[in-house]
């Protein structure tokens, strides 16, 4: 069993935050006491919630709702740009002030909250900041007053290179390094993969992963809170008749590749320099990527080279 806190809520959807990662509960599924902000007990059968539970203690860390979204009161150390504690370790620090530099290695209270999809990308994939010094003011559990307070700016989302603020360039070796393999297509068979979250059919409740070494598709059923553009190790099933499937989720690695995920239209883009070699398949030029396999450029945007040439490209799944 997980202890687990309800950080936000999505239309009929409770995004449940544990340890092990974030989950999906159907608000048809919960008493009508959860609410965000509230401590649960959670009890997992694979990658599925399989029981859970209001919990009601005294030692909970205090939190309180801010734009719909929990935020939790936690106590450690500011350490430059982050901030180290026992219950969320190092975490980055997103109102950064001359406060900050002046409570360097002193022990604090803070805020900290959930980072939307585009604040994890800059982060390195961590997913939780902190969001205001509370320092020595400890405040009560519960704050009614910030229930109603509305956050008029737009959530962030992935941009492009030439767009990002030069502090916020990602550092190279954070990238994880693909290997392309091969399987038998006739046969049904269990591998560990590289995976990427590319599609989240909400009426099947269901993702559509991509597997990077092996360019198929997959299917995932799991209570998990995936973003698209989310990096996993995993297991699968692939191969034979049957539709490949991650059986298991074993743990989150650090992005692959670039990308951008439009907010609007909930597409993702990535930036990718290709292979090309004059490959055609019909009308079109077809060039090769180590994590995508062999891309169609179905918009005609490829000139003829006279050598194998490597060419920048953004791909997108169709």
């Amino acid at each position: 069993m997980e202890l687990g806190l309800i950080v936000k809520r999505r239309q009929n959807v409770f995004v449940i935050y544990c340890k092990s990662g974030d989950y999906r509960l159907s608000t048809f599924e919960c008493p009508s006491e959860y609410e965000v902000g509230k401590w649960i007990v959670v009890s997992f059968a694979g990658d599925k919630i399989e029981s859970h539970g209001l919990l009601d203690a005294d030692n909970l860390p205090a939190v309180r709702i801010v734009a719909g979204r929990a935020e939790v009161l936690t106590s450690g150390y500011i350490y430059g740009k982050y901030f180290e504690s026992k219950d969320f370790q190092l975490v980055p620090i997103l109102c950064q002030s001359v406060e900050c530099s002046e409570l360097v290695q002193k022990k604090v209270h803070v805020w900290v909250r959930r980072l939307t999809s585009g604040e994890r990308y800059f982060h390195q994939g961590k997913k939780w900041g902190v969001c205001e010094i509370a320092n020595n003011n400890r405040p009560s559990q519960h704050h009614p007053q910030y229930s109603a307070a509305v956050d008029q700016r737009r959530e962030p989302h992935l941009i492009r290179e030439s767009e990002r603020d030069p502090l916020e360039t990602v550092k190279r070796e954070e990238f994880v390094s693909v290997v392309p393999k091969t399987f038998d297509r006739e046969k049904r068979q269990r591998v560990t993969a590289l995976a990427m979250v590319a599609l989240f059919n909400e009426r099947k409740q269901r993702y559509i992963v991509w597997l990077l070494e092996y360019h198929v598709e997959a299917v995932f059923h799991t209570n998990r809170d995936l973003r698209l553009g989310h990096f996993f190790q995993g297991r699968f099933s692939v191969g034979g008749s049957s539709k490949n499937k991650c059986y298991n989720y074993i743990q989150e690695i650090p992005r692959v590749i670039e990308g951008h995920l439009d907010e609007v239209t909930n597409e993702l883009e990535f930036y990718i320099d290709v292979v090309h070699v004059n490959k055609v398949n019909g009308a079109c030029y077809e060039v090769y990527h180590r994590c995508f396999g062999y891309v169609q450029d179905s918009l005609n945007l490829l000139k003829p080279v006279d050598s194998e040439t490597i060419v920048p490209v953004a791909v997108k799944r169709n």
